[in-house]
């Protein structure tokens, strides 16, 4: 994991409308006299990050673009003393931004930060602060203008006075999500074709400060093309999700259980879901399976300003015979997996052009697909069509085989010996 640390400051700055609550105090505290000093103030743009995952992304989001930001102090009774609006930042790297604020020289002051809201905000109280969401009515509207992503960050209690510079660290309050899939464990002969890739029960709000536990949710970003699901097994594909606190999950170890565990609170944790085509000796079809996030299997946590990368191993058969929580079979379909013939041998003993019908059934019953193709080894000493009609044509031995149409390597013989009679 590494740590960007970008400086951003900013040319210009207008005071936005809000009340200046200079006298107020803390109750049982005197007061006393309020001066003017210069304040520096330093933006610190903190983002963890890991490598990897695809920057393909359907959602135009850059982690870089820092368009405004907002400033409040607020001072030990919760109130706004002061307030800045600074746009036109244009990712500014290389200039102070200073004000004048009227504070108590022997108080403490909090410095409250958000960036890329967009529009001055107006608030007179830390409450208020503490209050404020950012809201999603889609997936899109994770990234901010011009692609920027809300950052917030608040100082710890700390004196202002004259010529003191304040660095105020942020962080996003989006995460990002890094999914990996290794195919290498799945048995012989299984097929597994990933359709698409989707951020399932992003919340749909997020606080600035404090933590967040979904309420409402929304759908995040899908991935279905061929393109954006390229780097699937390698680097991975990634997501932008809002922060979701569901908590501890005890006694799970595995995912199947995690899901399980989680109970009602599966309705608001967020999941990746994997849509894949399958084939199987026995199954075919459409299957879906569930990935709920978290830092572990015990526990639903996923922390705003955190990369949180994802590694699925499908083994086996890919739980293809599960109906769980995390594993949706209901669309797959029984293949043929054995065919009954009769007879399993013919002595023929009469006329040229002599026919005989063999029959085959397919089982399970429960296959959809139960159609039956029919060859010949010998086709010049006995044809057979696709009703399973034999035609004896020569003296000699010859097999008839019958194998499933969905499912080629599930067949079944007929062994012929033809001895012909002349007639007339």
């Amino acid at each position: 994991m590494r740590k960007i640390c970008l400086v951003l400051m900013a040319v210009a700055v207008s005071v936005c409308s809000c009340a200046k609550l200079h006298v107020d105090g803390v109750d049982g505290i005197d007061v006393g006299a309020a001066d003017s000093v210069r304040v520096n103030f330093r933006f610190v743009h903190c983002v963890d990050s890991v490598a990897g995952g695809s920057t393909k992304s359907v959602v135009a989001l850059d982690e870089s673009v820092i368009n405004d930001v907002n400033l409040f102090i607020v001072n030990e009774a919760g109130g706004v003393v002061d307030c800045g609006y600074i746009n036109n930042v244009n990712n500014a790297s290389s200039l102070d931004c200073s004000r004048n604020v009227l504070v108590q020289p022997s108080r403490l002051y909090k410095v409250y930060i958000i960036l890329n809201w967009g529009a001055p905000i107006v608030v007179n109280s830390e409450q208020q602060i503490k209050d404020m969401k950012y809201a999603l009515s889609s997936i899109n509207d994770i990234a901010a203008g011009g692609g920027g992503i809300i950052y917030s960050g608040v100082t710890e209690s700390i004196k202002l006075y004259d010529g003191v510079t304040v660095e105020t660290p942020v962080r996003r309050i989006v995460s990002k999500v890094s999914l990996v899939c290794d195919f290498s464990g799945l048995d012989s002969g299984v097929e597994l074709e990933v359709k698409s890739v989707s951020l399932k029960n992003v919340p749909g709000d997020i606080l600035l400060f404090g933590n967040n536990v979904a309420g409402s949710v929304i759908n995040g970003e899908m991935r279905d093309s061929e393109q954006l699901l390229s780097g699937l097994s390698t680097t991975g594909v990634s997501f932008y999700t809002l922060e979701n606190l569901q908590g501890a999950v005890s006694g799970a170890t595995t995912n199947k259980q995690k899901g399980i565990l989680l109970g009602e609170r599966r309705n608001v944790a967020t999941y990746i879901e994997v849509v894949c085509d399958i084939v199987t000796r026995e199954k075919r079809g459409e299957i879906k399976y569930k990935f709920y996030l978290g830092e572990s299997n015990s526990n639903a946590n996923i922390y705003r300003n955190t990369t949180q990368k994802v590694k699925v191993q499908f083994i086996g058969k890919a739980s293809v015979d599960e109906n769980s929580v995390s594993v949706d079979n209901s669309s797959l379909e029984d293949r043929v997996v054995s065919i009954y013939i009769d007879p399993v041998a013919i002595q023929y003993k009469g006329p040229y052009y002599g026919t005989y019908r063999c029959k085959a059934t397919a089982y399970p019953e429960s296959a959809p697909d139960k159609r039956l193709i029919w060859e010949s080894d010998r086709p010049d000493l006995a044809s057979v069509d696709e009703y399973g009609i034999i035609t004896f044509l020569g003296n000699g031995d010859a097999t008839i085989c019958v194998r499933s149409a969905d499912n080629p390597n599930i067949l079944a013989y007929c062994v012929l010996t033809i001895t012909l009679k002349r007639t007339g």
